[in-house]
């Protein structure tokens, strides 16, 4: 008996159900290869929105000026996927900022190997991109603090040259006329006072009005002053009672010259009578 078509052992169906067989494993396999797409897309999507705020985060930072946080940022940034050029610049912001501070600590020291220290600081603060004109600002900040510190130290001494010295060199160097006024200000008082205190002491009272009226002159106002201005009253009425004294010793010690020389005129001429009498 002869097969039909459709019959399970004809050629025909055979090659049907292979044919239906091998659709079926390219569909799976379609499908499978778009969940492994989808899959990967998804995953990509995720490292790209963490990348997108790690970037961000680098962003504020730089602007921060924190080369701590700068770096852990870099480190977290770069865990994520985050555009290696913008890792790179953190890094090198974080560097520019240590190298930074670095310079400014140097030229703040103190000591013989300052100035050698100074210099190793500037060459790499250039290095690590720290402009010439920061580095130039730095300097004349650290001269400036310098003179300013310098000023202080004078005015607190009794060498009237250093003082002079240290107030031209701040001015050189751009400290503020109102804080070198206000620094000559508070050394001339403490230098008056001095002078009204040692005169209190000595009990002199041309010292003690010389150094209240220098107190006047600049303004100050002082508890001593009083004291010294009641002190000045009862040493000048002293002085008053002296005065006084004084007078009318001289005037008594005159009254007995102007009588001595009669008394003794007068004594001699009666000698001379009774001489004649006998």
């Amino acid at each position: 008996m002869a097969c039909f078509d459709g019959c399970c052992g004809s050629p025909a169906f055979m090659h049907g159900q292979r044919g239906k067989q091998l659709r079926r494993m390219k569909t799976t396999d379609r499908i499978r290869d778009m969940v492994r797409h989808a899959r990967s897309i998804g995953i990509a999507r995720w490292r790209s929105a963490a990348a997108i705020r790690a970037e961000q985060d680098l962003q504020e930072a730089m602007l921060g000026g924190s080369a701590e946080r700068l770096e852990v940022l870099a480190g977290s940034a770069e865990s994520v996927g985050a555009s290696r050029t913008a890792v790179a610049a953190a890094r090198q912001e974080a560097a520019r900022l240590r190298a930074s501070a670095a310079l400014r600590a140097a030229l703040a020291a103190r000591g013989p190997t300052a100035a050698q220290a100074a210099e190793e600081a500037c060459k790499v603060a250039r290095s690590a991109g720290v402009g010439n004109a920061d580095i130039q600002f730095a300097i004349a900040n650290a001269e400036r603090e310098h003179a300013e510190q310098e000023l202080h130290m004078a005015a607190g001494g009794s060498n009237p040259g250093r003082l002079a010295l240290a107030c031209k060199r701040a001015a050189t160097a751009g400290v503020a006329p109102g804080i070198v006024e206000a620094v000559l200000q508070d050394s001339q008082r403490a230098q008056f006072e001095n002078e009204l205190k040692e005169a209190m002491k000595r009990g002199d009272a041309d010292k003690i009005e010389q150094a209240c009226d220098r107190l006047e002159h600049i303004g100050a106002d002082c508890a001593a002053m009083e004291e010294a201005q009641v002190e000045l009253v009862r040493l000048r009425a002293e002085e008053e009672e002296k005065k006084l004294e004084q007078e009318k010793a001289l005037r008594k010690g005159a009254r007995s010259a102007c009588f001595a020389p009669r008394c003794r005129s007068a004594a001699s001429n009666g000698k001379d009578l009774n001489t004649k009498r006998n």
